[in-house]
């Protein structure tokens, strides 16, 4: 938390009433080495507007309403809820070096090089 937002009172104002928060994790990994050093990169990022703008709906909240039936009468209860929103993204990518594949492709770029010559 302290890491997407840092103002304390902010910070404050987000736990009572709500914010959406960005969690990025990012892995980059060669796997010719051992997988103890493939490790994620973590950041985060406050989404939505701070409340020393003045925004017109203050934190992260939504409305739900339940409904229930008692001696044939209906009944209807709406709900306002504040908390935090987390918005999780998460990307890879991991590579491995593979002789096969480097002579198939030394392979055609020899073979361009001669159709270029003709």
């Amino acid at each position: 938390m302290s890491e997407a937002e840092k103002n304390t009172t902010e910070r404050n104002l987000m736990l009572r009433y709500g914010g959406v928060i960005s969690i990025k994790i990012d892995w980059d990994c060669n796997l010719d080495r051992n997988i103890k050093l493939c490790k994620p990169q973590y950041s985060f990022a406050r989404l939505d507007v701070p409340f020393y703008e003045k925004p017109f709906s203050m934190g992260f909240n939504f409305r739900y309403a339940s409904y229930w039936k008692h001696n044939r009468k209906y009944f209807r209860s709406l709900t306002k809820a504040y908390g935090l929103r987390l918005i999780m993204s998460i990307s890879g990518k991991a590579g491995k070096f593979d002789f096969i594949t480097l002579t198939l492709n030394i392979g055609s770029l020899v073979g361009l090089f001669g159709l270029g010559t003709i």
